[in-house]
């Protein structure tokens, strides 16, 4: 991380090596179970205390608001999934939440169509149900 991003290694306070600061153990989890929600599987993750935080990247679908009268009722999760996935107003949206022990939180959101730097909003509530199920997973 110091070498290949520097600025974001001097935002977390990793420019130096400092045996002060804990490690960051980046850790990639398979696809959910099919079936299983993303909150239900959250919440059968508990941490030992060592760690301090986690974040969480997700990619999604999602429609403007202006489509929301549109959505056919009565469909079940996968078919509104299907549904969402063939609206020619679908947009691809990438969520990054990280929280931490102390409930510090912040997140990240990205369109694909608007990939550059400049155009990735950030703030503490911006995704609040993933920060909300991550935060529970430092929960005793």
């Amino acid at each position: 991380l110091r070498t290949q991003e520097p600025g974001l290694a001097a935002q977390l306070g990793l420019e130096k090596p400092d045996s002060s600061v804990a490690a960051l153990t980046p850790i990639e989890q398979d696809e959910l179970p099919p079936g299983t929600a993303l909150d239900e599987f959250l919440a059968t993750i508990a941490w030992p205390d060592a760690v301090v935080g986690c974040a969480m990247t997700v990619e999604r679908l999602m429609l403007p608001p202006s489509a929301e009268a549109s959505v056919p009722e009565k469909l079940s999760d996968k078919q509104l999934t299907a549904w969402v996935a063939k609206h020619p107003d679908r947009q691809e949206v990438r969520m990054t939440v990280a929280v931490l022990r102390d409930g510090a939180r912040e997140s990240a959101v990205r369109l694909r169509e608007k990939d550059s730097p400049t155009e990735v909003l950030t703030g503490a509530g911006l995704v609040p149900g993933l920060a909300e199920a991550l935060a529970a997973t430092f929960e005793s």
